[in-house]
Order: C-alpha cells, then structure tokens, then sequence
C-alpha cells in the first residue's frame, strides 16, 4: 500500500510541474508553430502588412491581443504585442512612452534569445531617442539593433540600422563618420535590391555628400533616389529629393537649375506632405531673392510660412493624439487591473472551497466508524484523504515556491517530493492510529457483552 501511495504521490508532483484579438486565421498560424521567432514574424505580417484599419482601430486591436494573449500564459505573443505598441507610441510622439514600454520588454525579447523582437524594440528605442534629440543614446541602441541583424542575418535589419547611424551623424556633423555607415549601408542596398531601401540608402547618401560640400558627386544618388521613389509611388521620397537637388543646384549658384527642381519638388508634395512643401517653398523663395524677383519671394515667403503655422497646428493635433494614447493606456492598466483583481478573488474563493471539503472529508473519515471486515475502505479513503491535502497544499505553495527557485524545476520537483515526504508518513500513522482506536473500541464493546458471574 505504501508503494501505491508513493507511486500516486510522485505523479500528483509530475502533474504540478506540468501545470504551469487578432483574426482565427492568423492564431492558428501562430499557435501551429513553435520557433518564437517565427511567431513574431507572423504578428508581424499581419500588425505592419495586412492589418486594415486606422491606427487607432490597431491599437485597440493590440491591446486586446495583448490581454488575450497574457490570459493564455502566452508570453510571445503579449510581447510583440507590447512591441507594436511601442512602435505606435514613436510615430505619435510620444517618446517618453515609447522609451519606457521599450526598456520593460526589451529584456524579455533577450532572456529568451529572442533576435527578431530584439531587433524590432532596439530599432524603436533608437528612433524614439533619436527623434528626443538624445543622439548618443540612439546610436547605442542602433549599434544593438546592427548587431543582432548581423548575427541572424537580417538583411533588413543592417540595412536600416547602417542608415539610420549615417542619418544620426549627419545631425552631429561628423561627415566622415556617417559617409563610412552609409557606404556600408549602400553595398548592402545594392545586394539585397530592393526599390524602397534603394531610395532610403540613397537619399541618405546624397544627403550625407552635400552636407561635405560634394555637389557633383550627390547629384547621381539623388536622381537614383528620385528613380526608386518612383516605383515606389513615394512622392514624399520623390519630393523631398528634388529638394536636395534644388539645394546642390543654389550652393553651386545655378539659381534657374535650382528654381526647376524646387517647384518639380512642390509639385509632387502638394498637397499631402506639407514638410516637403515647406523645403521646397523655402528653397523657392530663396532662389528669386538671388534673381531679385521681390513679388516671387514675397508669394513662397508667405506659403513657408502659412506652412509652419499649419505644421503648428499638425503638432497640436498630435498632442491631442497622444492626450488620447495616454487615456487609452491608463483605460488599458485600469482593466488589467480589474481582471487581475476578479482572477484573485476566484482564485480564493475556490482555494477556501478546498480547504473546507478536505477538512471536512477527513474528519469524516476519523469520526466514521468502519468495521473491522470494512478495513479496506478505510485504508483507500485514507489514501485519499492524503492525496486531496497534498494537491491542496502543493496548489498552495506553487507561486512560492516559483519565486524562491526562480521557476526552476529540479529544484521544485526537489521541494514538492519533500512535502509528500512529509505527508506518506502522516497517512501511515493516522491509519495506524485509527486501526487501534477501532481495535480497542471493539474489545471494550467485547468486554461489555461478556455474561457477569
């Protein structure tokens, strides 16, 4: 009997150690596949690719894949969830948040070698520090994202990590530096051959030589830059090249050259990129001040500055967003909150359950008075009394002995084996016990039935 309760026990241990919205199309895509890396590749897809819908309808949708994904004890999927959320936040503006949900994860993605997630938070942190104005801080963290594109041969990754270094020091003026990031940027560019990478390398290679005073030598990678923004359909790109056209064109006092490439520039922003139109309006004006055309500069210092007023005003309107992304937060903690809380008290609700049945069937079992030929349902209620008092125990003691052994599960296994140690021998005593009881209790009911001489 004593082998059956050990074998019992010892699989009640096995058992507790076990025990530990987007579209159904793309669950079971993620459910169906293992690598962690490829889960997130599949989230991805569908956050930055398929997703159809406002940028507001995607972060609802985020934040509720997100709770679905933390109910199912889903730690991948909570965690690129958080790290779309996190992209969201930058493109708003706002850089605190995205600083601060970035730097909670980010060790997540790194405890589980999780590269893709950690090439996808580093890229975030970078531009959120880079467009803070924290230049130092963002070049750490593109370095980070470099080297784990490298390492799991992200091509996309280099790419747009080498670019983005070659971008941030340009800001900080050090041209040598950022001509060696974007030369290592543009051979890539080339290899991997694709049109809006092209245009990115590009204009940020044309950039980087006119901030050298290399006109001639930027002129070629601007054109190139405009090609692929045309087979893109970016006019934004096409734009804003001309505009750096325009600008080689005015250093080199071809002032009719650059008043064709200025207009050509606001030709293709209007009416969508209003910052493109602005460069272009800027470089407009500043060109027939040269040619003394006094009604001209007046016309393009006007719309530049009509410009910046409705800039203002978009920069208003993205406060007001980011007033509403805080809301929408603080709505989102208060409901996870809630649940957490409703979890809880379920949770007590039933453990108190438990504990009232176990007691209340043990001490059944020891009031109950079974007759000798009627042994054998005592020794199996035992066992049973046994079995319920260690799983209740067992559920009890699983977060704590989860935080004391940092969720490792020899030495949980060592811990649970312990207590069931300690319970196998309580079982045998209490059976022990209670079979000399019911043996005294039948020689005194003997003894009161013998005839008196």
């Amino acid at each position: 009997m004593k082998n059956i309760l050990g074998l019992l026990l010892l699989m009640h241990i096995c058992c507790s150690i076990q025990a530990q919205i987007v579209p159904d199309s793309v669950l079971v895509k993620y459910s169906a596949d293992s690598n962690k890396l490829k889960k997130g590749r599949i989230l991805s897809k569908y956050f930055n690719f398929d997703f159809e819908g406002t940028e507001d309808e995607k972060l609802a949708m985020l934040l509720k894949t997100k709770l679905y994904f933390e109910s199912k004890k889903e730690p991948v999927g909570a965690d690129y969830c958080e790290a779309f959320v996190v992209s969201y936040a930058w493109s708003k503006g706002d850089y605190a948040i995205a600083l601060e949900k970035g730097l909670n994860i980010l060790p997540n993605f790194e405890s589980r070698k999780d590269t893709f997630g950690i090439i996808q938070v580093t890229n975030s942190l970078a531009i959120a520090s880079s467009d803070s104005k924290n230049y130092t801080q963002a070049i750490e963290y593109l370095k980070r994202t470099l080297q784990y594109s490298t390492s799991s041969h992200e091509r996309v990754g280099v790419i747009t990590s080498l670019n983005n270094m070659a971008d941030i020091y340009n800001k900080l003026k050090q041209k040598d530096t950022a001509l060696y990031y974007i030369q290592q940027a543009y051979l890539r560019s080339r290899e991997y051959d694709r049109p809006y990478h092209n245009s990115l390398v590009l204009t940020t290679m044309g950039e980087t030589y006119i901030l050298r005073g290399e006109y001639e030598i930027a002129k070629p990678f601007i054109a190139r830059a405009v090609y692929y923004g045309f087979q893109t359909d970016d006019s934004s790109t096409v734009s804003y090249n001309y505009s750096s056209m325009a600008n080689c064109f005015f250093e080199q006092q071809q002032y009719d050259s650059s008043l064709y490439y200025a207009s050509t520039a606001l030709h293709y922003a209007t009416p969508f990129y209003k910052a493109e139109m602005l460069k272009a309006a800027e470089w407009m004006y500043k060109n027939y001040e040269k040619k003394h055309n006094t009604d001209s500069v007046h016309f393009y210092y006007v719309m530049a500055t009509e410009l910046k007023d409705s800039l203002y005003s978009l920069d208003k309107i993205k406060n007001i967003q980011q007033l509403n992304f805080h809301e929408q937060m603080r709505e989102q903690e208060k409901l996870q909150s809630k649940i957490e809380q409703d979890h809880r008290r379920i949770k007590n609700l039933q453990l108190t359950g438990i504990a009232i049945f176990i007691i209340t069937f043990i001490s059944f079992i020891i009031i109950f008075k079974v007759k000798r030929n009627n042994s054998a349902s005592l020794e199996f209620l035992g066992i049973m009394g046994v079995l319920l008092l260690f799983e209740f125990l067992s559920m009890l003691l699983h977060p704590f002995l989860e935080r004391t052994t940092n969720h490792n599960p020899f030495l949980m296994l060592m811990s649970l084996v312990s207590l069931g140690a300690v319970i196998a021998p309580l079982h045998h005593n209490m059976t022990a016990w209670m079979k000399k009881k019911e043996a005294r209790d039948q020689i005194s009911a003997a003894q009161k039935k013998k005839p008196k001489h």
